[in-house]
């Protein structure tokens, strides 16, 4: 069951992804968990290669000096998944690099689609 608390937490994670989104140029590739990767041992494995990707889209518009960088948003992202910005434990979990690299618009439904699918089965 997802309570009220953890609702307005998942709608300002989708609000930040999509702020970044729209910020952000399409024609980078990031590493993708795909749906036959998501095993709930590895949820926060995941997790933290989003938000590594997301930081990513963020170094590239502080390079190509967007008037947005979306940095504030992506402190933001941090705070609301709370999670960890390092990850010691991949035990069998695939790393980063080992995900299909997609472009950022596909990148970005299989994030929300993964925030989506972890919360609508509760935390």
């Amino acid at each position: 069951v997802v309570t009220t608390s953890e609702a307005v937490r998942v709608k300002a994670i989708l609000d930040n992804i999509n702020h970044i989104k729209k910020a952000s140029p399409s024609s980078l590739t990031l590493y993708t968990a795909q749906e036959n990767d998501i095993r709930d041992a590895c949820y926060n494995v995941i997790l933290h290669c989003y938000f590594l990707e997301m930081r990513t889209v963020v170094e590239e518009l502080t390079i190509l000096k967007a008037e947005d960088t979306g940095e504030l948003k992506l402190l933001h992202l941090l705070e609301n998944l709370n999670i960890s910005p390092t990850v010691t434990q991949w035990g069998d979990c695939k790393r980063c690099e080992e995900f299909q690299e997609k472009d950022l618009p596909v990148f970005i439904e299989a994030f929300i689609e993964f925030i989506q699918m972890k919360y609508s089965d509760g935390p």
